[in-house]
């Protein structure tokens, strides 16, 4: 056996395809921006983009499909970084045909901001995307649901304060708690064109929520959609969002269920929509609401000549107060949506236990009822 056999036996060695380099990166990006700005099939049809809105969005397009591969990677074993690769390449392949779909001189944001909908994005995945964000000021519709981002949303939050073109935002089923949410609130006195808010289930507790009402209630002047379920708001949050909720001359559906509101809130909520004529939707549900709640709900929404449905179940209603709903709402039924139970104290007592287990998993600590 000589030399070479046994140093080749001895050294064994293996490559790794990912992370890709720095010079590979800035080599794709040139291709990127060149397929944008020349002649090709598909420049023909929807139109080559400057040489500027090319660069922007050629940095933004790698940066968003590296990061996807990544997450990928860090994720599970993936031997030699072959799949992150691939899944590099598809990402920068689809994300270029749908910039150039949008044709020159678009706000090629937009497209991007519909890839940040990722499923299991956690920690680190929010503070990549929120790299991505800072570079996108034109973003139009941001969705980042669903994804386990918790403390770290102050973070994305803070990126979000950049796109002040930003029409929808979309960060429900996240672990953001209140102070991420207050962060939020600073980014959203700059957003005055949004239309659709939806911020349920982010654990924004009683602080975070009156900061984001507050906000809102000075910008998005032509607000549409707001939800706030599962947050923890109890009654103490009622006149910052009832105010907040007043302002809004163009809301057609409000969600505050799975909350803690209760009657005082829920008839401040009530009155805020005395004012509302596009009103179509609005879910109280599950609030701890009782008899006078209801019956103030009922009697403001039925004056609405568009309105289409109320939901009101899971409160505790007695009998007497779900008649006086039906009754209400009896001349317009073939027209109007109704939702109602009345649930025994009983029984809301068990549902208030259950809701503490929920949240006291989600805060990571155990649960025992002696």
């Amino acid at each position: 056996m000589d030399s070479t056999t046994t140093n080749s036996q001895c050294c064994p060695f293996s490559i790794n395809l990912w992370p890709t380099g720095e010079g590979t990166r800035r080599v794709l990006v040139e291709r990127l921006r060149n397929k944008l700005t020349t002649n090709s099939i598909f420049t023909k049809k929807y139109g080559c983009l400057s040489k500027e809105e090319a660069e922007e969005s050629a940095q933004q397009i790698e940066d968003l499909a590296f990061n996807t591969a990544s997450q990928l990677y860090d994720r599970g074993p993936d031997g030699d970084g072959g799949a992150a690769v691939q899944l590099y390449a598809k990402e920068c392949s689809k994300l270029l045909l749908e910039v150039l779909k949008r044709g020159p001189a678009a706000k090629n944001d937009k497209v991007l901001a519909s890839k940040k909908e990722t499923n299991m994005t956690g920690d680190e995945g929010a503070l990549a995307i929120s790299e991505v964000v800072k570079h996108s000021p034109l973003l139009e519709d941001f969705r980042c649901s669903s994804t386990r981002v918790d403390s770290r949303g102050i973070a994305l939050s803070n990126a979000l304060e950049t796109c002040s073109y930003l029409k929808k935002l979309d960060l429900r089923n996240n672990v953001f708690g209140a102070k991420a949410g207050v962060g939020l609130s600073k980014s959203l006195f700059k957003h005055a064109n949004l239309v659709g808010v939806y911020l349920s289930y982010l654990n924004l507790e009683d602080e975070g929520a009156v900061a984001i009402a507050n906000a809102l209630k000075e910008s998005a002047p032509s607000l549409e959609v707001l939800e706030m379920a599962g947050n923890n708001i109890t009654g103490d949050a009622a006149p910052a969002l009832a105010a907040c909720i007043a302002s809004k001359q163009h809301l057609t559906k409000l969600n505050l269920s799975e909350n803690e509101l209760k009657g005082e809130g829920a008839t401040q909520i009530g009155k805020a929509l005395e004012g509302l004529a596009q009103l179509k939707e609005v879910d109280m549900s599950n609030n701890s609401m009782r008899r006078a709640g209801a019956r103030m709900l009922a009697q403001v929404v039925i004056e609405k000549p568009g309105f289409k449905l109320l939901n009101i179940d899971g409160n505790i209603i007695s009998n007497e107060g779900v008649d006086e709903v039906k009754e209400i709402f009896k001349k317009f039924l073939t027209s109007l949506g109704l939702w109602m139970r009345m649930i025994p104290k009983e029984e809301m007592t068990v549902r208030n236990l259950e809701k503490d287990k929920v949240k006291a998993k989600l805060m990571g600590m155990t649960w025992s009822l002696n």
